[in-house]
């Protein structure tokens, strides 16, 4: 599920679209000011994958813990700094 809740546009200084959309990060960072996200409107079904500026305000996602929550590719993802 995915409820909308816009974005925070950091270069106009306001949320955008908080009833037609919802954004979330990805851990993919494009550069040092850029980073992949995607992206749902609402009343459709398509994910789209987009870049955006790093400190534009969007939504992140916790997902649970799984049975692969404890490879070497996880536990390297919990060692990396947050940029």
């Amino acid at each position: 599920n995915a409820l909308p809740a816009g974005f925070y546009n950091s270069v106009k200084g306001r949320f955008e679209s908080l009833l037609g959309s919802a954004h979330y990060w990805s851990m993919v960072s494009v550069n040092k000011n850029y980073a992949q996200h995607y992206s749902i409107e609402t009343g459709c079904d398509l994910l789209h994958e987009k870049q955006s500026i790093k400190n534009y305000g969007l939504s992140v996602r916790c997902l649970k813990d799984n049975l692969y929550s404890d490879t070497k590719w996880t536990a390297s993802l919990r060692k990396m700094p947050a940029e």
